[in-house]
């Protein structure tokens, strides 16, 4: 782990200060004991401890014709990768400007992992978005067109729903905030005033993942072996305004 800051620019009304922060996670299973592999949760696309793979490793269903007008032809333990990131960088920025004004954005990469993203209840016959370029009538049933795709007959035939399993890079801007002294708007018996404003959560960029938040979470919470995405509200953007007087 490496974190690094530093003041790129030291001017005597203004100023910019950078910080940077880097995380590399590595594990491998060496020696089971003499024990076979074992699933840690409750279904195969959760994670896999065993060896000579990260601790623990995605495994599950993969669509080894997933362009194919046919029906899926599937490895059944294919090995994807690291459940959890491998890496995760994280940058902040500080400019001060004249007047005490200060401006300050902080975001997060996080990424090398594998996640499993189920946004609708496929198993559960429920009419999904992401399948709507292939049903015969969506407003109707789930029927799927005779040209569907491999994949997507695996993804979105009730029996099946399979091929869900993402690469899990993300990035997310996760504060811009302003600093301005406002001690204008006061007596002069207020020592200082100042007001924070705070956009939080306002920027997502993910690499596979559809439409979804990756630190949305699954019925498991905080306590899931191997985290996954379902029907879970994403954090949502918000504005915050701060006003801090001393008198």
């Amino acid at each position: 782990e490496i974190q690094l800051n530093g003041s790129l620019v030291q001017r005597a009304n203004w100023g910019l200060d950078l910080g940077l922060g880097v995380s590399l996670l590595e594990s491998k299973v060496e020696d089971m004991g003499g024990i076979p592999s074992f699933t840690t949760g409750r279904g195969l696309g959760d994670a896999r401890v065993m060896e000579g793979q990260p601790v623990p490793v995605r495994v599950d269903y993969f669509v080894t014709n997933p362009d194919a007008i046919a029906a899926p032809v599937y490895e059944v333990s294919h090995i994807y990768g690291p459940v959890f990131p491998t890496k995760q960088i994280s940058g902040n920025t500080q400019l001060r400007l004249p007047g005490g004004v200060a401006l300050s954005a902080r975001g997060e990469f996080r990424g090398g992992h594998y996640l499993s993203v189920s946004p609708m209840s496929i198993q559960r016959s429920v009419i999904s978005p992401q399948c709507f370029p292939y049903y015969v009538d969506r407003t109707k049933s789930i029927a799927l067109k005779p040209d569907t795709p491999a994949l997507w007959i695996a993804r979105c035939t009730p029996t099946q729903g399979r091929g869900y399993m993402y690469e899990g890079d993300y990035f997310k801007l996760r504060s811009l905030t302003a600093t301005i002294p406002v001690g204008f708007a006061f007596p002069e018996s207020v020592r200082s005033s100042t007001l924070t404003v705070s956009l939080n959560n306002s920027y997502l960029w993910t690499k596979e993942i559809p439409w979804m938040d990756p630190e949305g979470g699954n019925n498991d919470g905080a306590g899931s072996i191997a985290p996954g995405l379902s029907e879970r509200t994403p954090a949502p953007i918000t504005l915050r305004l701060g006003l801090q007087v001393n008198f």
